[in-house]
């Protein structure tokens, strides 16, 4: 019971956070503009397509260098994981 309790706990607290902010700033950083998210979720990140440290997860469309629409995927390691922001192409 208390183990259950401490996995449910953990899985709540890797959620914190959740925050459109963080995938625009990583999409801004690299050259995107117009971003848009159209989606977001901070459980089963990997179900997504992001790795297994990332605890959130952003679809996103935005306007490259290029000046073509693209769709992307940013995932994020959340407030607790220490680590940044990896951009995907769809």
């Amino acid at each position: 019971m208390k183990l259950g309790l401490i996995a449910l706990a953990a899985v709540a607290l890797m959620g914190c956070g959740t925050n459109d902010a963080e995938a625009i700033r990583a999409l801004d950083d690299h050259g995107f503009t117009a971003v848009t998210i159209t989606d977001h979720g901070s459980i089963f990140a990997g179900w997504e397509g992001c790795g297994s440290e990332d605890a959130n997860w952003y679809h996103a469309s935005a306007t490259n260098s290029a000046g073509k629409r693209v769709s992307m995927l940013v995932c994020c390691g959340g407030q607790l994981a220490f680590k940044g922001c990896t951009i995907r192409s769809k």
